[in-house]
């Protein structure tokens, strides 16, 4: 069972260490380390002690010869049991500063490298306690100072693993966006069945195996490591137990960590599919066709008014006067796109948010699609954002939202954690669930394809990434849809 389970966190670690590249990857890698550190020393003990059963052997180790190569390894039960004692330490440290890096709570981003140098503290001390030579000098005639240690080494153990679980559970119920809720599930999952696992030895004194043969440990009942046999029943429970949890924790993590590395991969292969070098000259144009696609509705309406029975020419002057608006706007926004709009020109400055809206607003209203909008927007904050790109992604939401025939259109912001939440959402056609993960694609639409040349969201996912923000769409053939963009927020130094 041992070597099963060594062997398929062995294959984890490595299937983490390729797939992502962050801190969190880090943390989770040495999660898995630390397993790897703990179940090595416990199966290398049991093998190096002997006096198992054929079916005990056959049960733990799949194979005698498994059993012989780890007996005859040259290593001493001291670093055996010094391995022992690195994994059982690191577990509970690199999960709370796991559940530290996922929290969006301000006062723990703030402090967070403070925080784990305290942290750190800890840990160090009891690793620099347990290596053989030290612990037996110090414990060697002091049997109240091993008992203390003992108890305060699974005090400091479970303080960690609960405040790491109190500070998760507070992020998961925090968050109200259903798809991030949907991904951070992952990482709880992923939590609670590694912790589970980290339970069956969590709570046993690693130094016991150098030091087996102690009567302290034998009247405190501690020589778990050094078990002999069990019952059929006992082993069929204990791997079944092991194997619950461990594809609970496991696949919570590979869940996890798939979730990022295919949205990595998606970039890679948009990038593929469009030259960065043609982006400015190519949303130039996406632009100039979102203008043009007003001036022809202004056109049909012009025409209506024109094969009307009677000649309204209040009507058509007012048509002509929103015609000129139009023209203006036109031209003063392709000079802003032609100066703005290429890779890597997103500028971040401070701004108000509600002049980016009320911006995008007016120039979506002034379209004169036949859409309601209604806008909540009931609070005021500045925010760091290239202004006109941030503006012309949320104007083209509106125009998306218009173009696939919705009657009414809401545009909301509320605050989430660390963010701000920008809400577009639309009664229109919306989008068959199996076409939703290419929509970001370029040259990719569902429109009519002779006006709609599919650089929007491309557009718009681009300069979403840039403000170092999130989007995502949720949607249902027939009802609508909804697209929620993340955006980080500006803290002043004394919020």
């Amino acid at each position: 069972m041992l070597i099963i389970l060594l062997l398929i966190m062995l294959v984890t670690t490595i299937y983490l260490v390729f797939r992502r590249k962050d801190i969190l990857s880090f943390c989770v890698l040495m999660i898995c380390t630390s397993f790897l550190f703990i179940f090595l020393g416990v199966i290398t003990t049991i093998a190096k002690s002997g006096g198992y059963s054929k079916s005990s052997i056959r049960f733990l180790f799949l194979d005698k010869s498994i059993q012989v190569f780890l007996r005859n390894m040259p290593v001493t039960f001291g670093m055996i049991g010094y391995l022992v004692a690195i994994g059982r330490t690191i577990f509970p440290y690199f999960l709370l500063l796991l559940a530290i890096e996922c929290s969006m709570i301000v006062w723990i981003r703030r402090n967070r490298k403070n925080l784990i140098y305290i942290l750190s503290i800890l840990p160090i001390i009891y690793l620099i306690y347990y290596y053989p030579p030290i612990f037996k000098h110090l414990v060697s005639g002091r049997f109240r100072l091993l008992v203390f240690n003992i108890y305060m080494t699974r005090i400091l153990i479970i303080s960690y693993i609960v405040v790491a679980f109190i500070i998760i559970l507070i992020e998961y119920f925090s968050i109200t966006i259903r798809t991030c809720k949907k991904e951070f599930r992952y990482i709880v999952l992923g939590m609670i069945g590694l912790t589970s696992l980290y339970s069956l030895y969590a709570f046993q004194d690693p130094a016991q195996i150098y030091n087996m043969f102690i009567s302290e440990y034998i009247s405190m009942g501690s020589l778990t490591y050094l078990n002999q046999e069990m019952s059929s029943v006992g082993y069929i429970s204990t791997f079944a137990f092991v194997i619950l949890f461990l594809i609970i924790g496991n696949l919570g993590l590979i869940r996890y960590t798939n979730i990022n590395y295919l949205e990595y991969r998606e970039d890679v292969i948009f990038k593929k599919k469009f030259d960065n070098r043609s982006m400015g000259v190519s949303v130039f144009a996406h632009s100039l066709k979102n203008q043009i696609l007003a001036a022809k509705v202004m056109d049909r309406r012009l025409e209506r008014a024109l094969n009307a029975d009677k000649i309204d020419k209040d009507k058509l002057y007012e048509i002509l006067e929103k015609q000129k608006g139009l023209h203006e706007q036109m031209i003063a926004h392709i000079n802003s796109v032609y100066k703005n709009i290429n890779p890597g020109s997103v500028k971040l400055s401070t701004v108000r948010l509600s002049d980016i809206i009320e911006m995008s607003v007016s120039r979506f209203l002034k379209s004169d699609y036949d859409s309601n909008l209604e806008v909540n927007f009931d609070f005021d904050t500045k925010i760091l954002a290239d202004k006109d790109q941030l503006g012309e992604a949320i104007y083209q939401l509106l125009c998306n939202s218009a173009q696939a025939n919705a009657e009414n259109i809401s545009l909301s912001i509320r605050q989430e954690r660390l963010y701000y939440l920008i809400s577009v959402k639309d009664d229109g056609d919306g989008i068959e669930k199996s076409k939703l993960k290419y929509v970001f694609e370029p040259f990719k639409t569902y429109k009519s394809t002779t006006e709609n040349w599919g650089l929007g969201l491309y557009y718009i996912r681009y300069v979403i990434r840039e403000h170092y923000g999130k989007i995502t769409i949720d949607s249902t053939a027939g009802k609508g849809t909804e697209v929620q963009v993340l955006l980080p927020k500006y803290l002043e130094k004394n919020e």
